[in-house]
């Protein structure tokens, strides 16, 4: 099943593929697309359609809260990385990394890599509040982050 998972105001945060439903998920169809700009549409719920954000609302949209989105959709993208070996999260496949085991080779790698794209993600916001680069959308930003693998 695909579901959509969205911020308290009904905006875009990401897609899931889940087996069983989560608190901050609806169901969605597969064919069903992403909005055009993460920060200029929220769903409407009844119509399962995006909608332009009035431009006052969009204004008073605090920072804080573009830069949290964007962290947390980060932050889900590295969780699923680590997911992909048998890992819960990021975080416990890099606390690995401290200690030695059978692991840590590959925790280390990870956490170099995870550390990596942070600093990709800090380096392309400060791009955009200087007006080097517009706002990417989820799809670039994910993109343009660096490559791992599990094989070394």
């Amino acid at each position: 099943m695909k579901y959509l998972e969205l911020d308290e105001q009904n905006r875009y945060v990401t897609f899931r593929e889940l087996n069983d439903y989560r608190t901050g998920c609806i169901e969605v169809p597969d064919d069903f697309q992403e909005p055009p700009d993460i920060f200029k549409y929220r769903l409407n719920i009844d119509t399962m359609s995006w909608e332009l954000i009035e431009e006052p609302q969009q204004n008073q949209m605090a920072e804080e809260n573009i830069i949290q989105q964007y962290e947390q959709i980060i932050d889900n993208f590295i969780n699923m990385k680590a997911q992909e070996k048998g890992y819960d999260n990021r975080i416990t496949c890099t606390m690995r990394a401290g200690y030695p085991s059978p692991w840590q080779a590959e925790c280390i790698r990870f956490a170099l890599w995870m550390d990596s794209c942070y600093l990709y993600c800090y380096q392309a916001l400060n791009d955009v509040k200087q007006g080097k680069r517009p706002a990417p959308t989820i799809e670039q930003l994910l993109e343009e982050l660096p490559k791992f693998s599990w094989e070394e």
